[in-house]
């Protein structure tokens, strides 16, 4: 999540989320994962809707690991 500061100053609800129970999660998954996902994208979903976002990134990932190069 290398979030700069002007992927702050799009996305000023970033700090109506709470930093343990959201962001650090979310991110610590992403991160262990393989990924990157816009803050906005990341925060903006219920916490089900990103677990479901990112099992379909490890699936298509998966895809395009069986396709023979």
């Amino acid at each position: 999540m290398n979030e700069d500061l002007e992927d702050i100053k799009r996305f000023p609800q970033y700090f109506s989320f709470s930093l343990e129970t959201k962001i650090k999660p979310q991110n610590r998954l992403l991160v262990e994962h393989g990924f990157s996902m816009q803050l906005s994208e990341m925060l903006k979903v219920g916490d089900g809707e990103f677990k479901v976002q990112l099992i379909e990134q490890r699936l298509h990932l998966r895809s395009l690991r069986l396709l023979p190069s």
